[in-house]
């Protein structure tokens, strides 16, 4: 599985086009990120799989990219669309 693959494109595009409206922070490569994403989903699907049925995948994607984005996020975007810092 090569990172030339469609997934990977698409996460590179959300991050990119995040980073230029100043919601993402710059202080990694996009590359970068877009593979800890990545990796992510695939570890959810991992634990969903041996874990399976007493695996929430839906809830614990949401959790797991919620810390992900808190470390992305700009902070003063964060306060200027939710109205805190996360």
């Amino acid at each position: 599985m090569g990172y030339g693959r469609r997934l990977y494109a698409l996460f590179g595009e959300v991050l990119e086009r995040g980073i230029r409206r100043g919601e993402f922070k710059t202080g990694q490569s996009t590359e970068a990120v877009t593979h800890h994403f990545v990796m992510a989903i695939r570890g959810l699907t991992y634990e969903w799989c041996i874990r399976y049925p007493d695996f929430d995948f839906k809830n614990e994607a949401q959790a797991h990219f919620w810390l992900l984005l808190d470390g992305i996020v700009c902070k003063a975007y964060a306060w200027q669309v939710i109205g805190c810092v996360l």
